[in-house]
C-alpha cells in the first residue's frame, strides 16, 4: 500500500523540490519588499524629514 501524505497535490511538506524552491523564492521577494519599505520610510524621516511618518499615524 502506498504511504499517504499531507499537503498540496499529495505531496509531503517538503517533497517536492519545485514547492520548497517556490517558498524561498517568495521569502526572498517579501524580505526585499519589506526591507525596501522600512528603508524608504527611514529616509522619509531621517534624509527628507517631512514628517511623512507622523501625517500618517
Amino acid at each position: 500500500m502506498p504511504e499517504r501524505r499531507c499537503g498540496v497535490g499529495g505531496y509531503g511538506l517538503f517533497g517536492d523540490d519545485g514547492l520548497l524552491a517556490s517558498h524561498v523564492a517568495a521569502h526572498i521577494v517579501f524580505y526585499i519588499a519589506a526591507a525596501l519599505h522600512i528603508g524608504l520610510v527611514l529616509e522619509h524621516q531621517l534624509v527628507d524629514r517631512d514628517h511623512l511618518l507622523h501625517r500618517m499615524l
